[in-house]
């Protein structure tokens, strides 16, 4: 009576869930936190535990392993449920666990797969015990080496080797990074190179860590000029500013001429073609009056035309400029900071400057520092001073 309660509804709940989408089900959850599959219910009488799993696994598609520690039996009436929940349901009842392994459930005791666990995980630590070490040296290419030391066992680099805590030794030092207790390293700073002893499978880890991290970075670039000037010099380089365009036929600053040759203004070129079309015609009237073939006027007028180019680069500064905020000097590369570009305005001011005496460019220091690292330029003079122990002996030292 029992086996035919079970028959008769697993044969209901085919019809509604295939074996296909049962076993992918499993497949794509590989735990019963999802659950996908749906069956119409579920009802048991007094069903040894051992053969509900099995009738289970071979109508729903899926394969399963019970532990011969499994014993009792289970009553349960269930409906509209996915089948996985009731599955998860049923080894909760009975304090089971499941582990999916490819394809295959295996079912057993919760006690029982916390022993197996615990078992895995010594076997483990005594494979790796066991296995040989291997020693590579690791060339950091962007990075610094000692940076990478840090990460790699936990602890901080000194002098190139590890710096050993006061008790524990390698093993508990090692144990805050990557390495296995029976790992070790050490850093060559001239070479910046990493030597690493251990197994196999560490050293991949190492290795795929190093991909990571040693990368180029982008750099910035920092430029100074330090220069030896006049006291004045300061206040001249601030004001030597001035104004000068146009928009549409309006214009400020300068002269026609000037405005065009800076701004090319739509205004000064449409008055310099005005003039030459005037003059276009009275080349048509001279040779009305000189009995010119009329087919050639128009190349006349064109030549007439051409003949009075626009106005171009006629005005030097500071006249193309509206204002003069005026010292009494008018050095012309003073007054190129008008129109320059940011890199090349004091390059520009600098060279005048040294040119007449003014002053002198001392140097022109660069640093190349990467990203989000700290950079310094720095100026000053070394003063030699005496400084004296307690016992007598005296020696010169330097402030800057």
């Amino acid at each position: 009576m029992r086996l035919a309660t079970v028959i008769g509804f697993l044969c209901v709940v085919t019809a509604f869930t295939p074996a296909s989408a049962a076993q992918e089900s499993l497949a794509d959850g590989a735990e019963f936190s999802q659950y996908k599959g749906r069956i119409t219910g579920l009802s048991f009488q007094n069903v040894p535990i051992r053969r509900a799993l099995f009738q289970l696994a071979n109508f729903y598609g899926f394969n399963l392993i019970a532990s011969d520690s499994i014993e009792g039996e289970i009553t349960i009436d269930l409906k509209e449920v996915p089948w996985d929940q009731a599955l998860a349901l049923v080894l909760r009842m009975k304090r089971l666990s499941g582990r999916l392994e490819g394809n295959v459930l295996y079912v057993a005791p919760t006690q029982e797969i916390a022993e197996q666990d615990f078992l895995d995980v010594q076997a483990a630590a005594q494979a790796e015990a066991l296995a040989p070490l291997l020693t590579e040296f690791l060339q950091i290419n962007y990075a610094n080496a000692g940076d990478i030391m840090q990460l790699l066992t936990g602890v901080g680099a000194k002098g190139g080797r590890l710096t050993a805590p006061a008790q524990g030794g390698v093993a508990s030092r090692i144990n805050q990074g990557l390495l296995s207790p029976r790992g070790s390293a050490s850093v060559d700073p001239r070479t910046n190179i990493i030597i690493v002893r251990d197994t196999a499978e560490k050293l991949a880890e190492v290795r795929q860590m190093l991909s990571t991290l040693d990368i180029a970075v982008r750099q910035v670039l920092i430029e100074a000029r330090i220069v030896n000037v006049e006291t004045n010099f300061g206040r001249e380089l601030g004001v030597r500013w001035g104004l000068g365009g146009s928009a549409g036929k309006t214009r400020f600053g300068g002269s026609q001429a000037t405005t065009a040759d800076l701004l090319s203004s739509d205004f000064a070129v449409a008055d310099a073609r005005a003039q030459a079309a005037i003059a276009g015609e009275a080349a048509r009237l001279d040779a009305l009056q000189g009995d010119t073939n009329p087919e050639l006027i128009p190349a006349i007028a064109a030549l007439a035309r051409a003949s009075l180019p626009i106005p171009r680069s006629v005005v030097s500064f500071p006249q193309a400029l509206s204002v003069d905020l005026g010292v009494a000097d008018t050095e012309a590369s003073s007054f190129a900071i008008g129109y320059a570009r940011h890199s090349a305005l004091i390059e520009l001011e600098l060279s005048a400057l040294e040119s007449s005496g003014n002053g002198e460019v001392i140097a022109r220091p660069k640093v190349t520092t990467q990203d989000k690292m700290p950079a310094l330029i720095q100026s000053g003079v070394r003063i030699p001073y005496q400084s004296q122990a307690g016992g007598g002996c005296g020696w010169f030292d330097h402030r800057v």
